[in-house]
């Protein structure tokens, strides 16, 4: 729930974890007719100024045995200016460091078979991936539940990856679906309260508040849908300081301050 790094095998794999840390979790690996090998799952630090600290890492964990060694994960540098897409080069530095800590224990680089880089920040290239978020909203819901639990019961028996990979673009769909039908229900549901509004006899005032309670429900939704966007948004661009979001931070002071009230006398008070 808090960052970390997990290592799943299949039960016929015989693993064991021989040490472990926020940034690696090393493990001896024993199949049948091979010889005992290692293997080294890594996520290098994400911040630029201990860069150090991860190449010294690597140094670290070359020395740990004498076993074959396969070392994989993200770790966070490059080893050559091509490997890095944009108009921003990357510090020759960082490149010479990197590269340093991997030549010194004479690591090989495997070359990706799929996939230029590891990572895009848009779309655009024939090897962009689907992303897939999931929608608070959707909870609220009731048939969410029902419809993603009778897709899950209808897959047959396959590995884990897939049937995420299944699920989740079933409920992207279903999310895409349910916020066109939502929309529709907001504008009908206000409808129907316009055609009560005027209705002054019992039937029509209890009905009247049944539907208002209705649009309420819509709307929270609608709140949090929104709500979830904004912090999603704040979280992706917030720390760049800029004037947008000084901006947007003023403004919503300004919404939520009160100058004043007026009592049923119509006098102000503002104290």
């Amino acid at each position: 729930m808090s960052g970390g790094l997990a290592v799943l095998w299949k039960n016929n794999v015989n693993c064991r974890v021989i040490g472990s840390s926020i940034n690696h979790i090393d493990i001896h690996i024993v199949e049948r007719n091979v010889p005992v090998w290692r293997l080294t799952c890594y996520y290098g630090f994400s911040e630029r100024a201990r860069r150090h600290d991860a190449w010294n890492m690597l140094r670290q964990l070359a020395q740990v045995d004498g076993l074959p060694w396969f070392i994989f994960g993200d770790f966070n540098d490059l080893l050559y200016a091509s490997d890095k897409s944009g108009k921003h080069a990357h510090p020759l530095g960082l490149l010479d460091g990197f590269r340093a800590a991997v030549e010194d224990y004479s690591l090989t680089e495997l070359e990706l078979t799929r996939g230029e880089f590891t990572w895009e920040k848009g779309k655009g290239t024939d090897n962009w991936q689907f992303r897939f978020r999931f929608e608070n909203v959707w909870l609220k819901e009731p048939s969410f539940y029902d419809e993603v639990s009778t897709f899950l019961s209808g897959i047959p028996t396959i590995q884990l990856l897939p049937k995420l990979l299944l699920v989740s673009s079933f409920m992207a769909k279903w999310g895409r679906n349910f916020f066109h039908k939502f929309r529709d229900k907001v504008k009908k549901q206000k409808e129907v309260i316009d055609g009560l509004i005027n209705r002054v006899d019992e039937d029509g005032v209890r009905s009247y508040f049944i539907e208002k309670y209705r649009l309420d429900d819509l709307m929270k939704q609608e709140e949090a849908y929104w709500q979830q966007r904004a912090k999603t948004i704040w979280l992706s661009e917030g720390d760049t300081n800029s004037k947008k979001f000084h901006a947007q931070a003023l403004m919503r002071k300004k919404v939520n301050r009160i100058d004043f009230l007026r009592n049923d006398q119509d006098e102000i008070i503002d104290n």
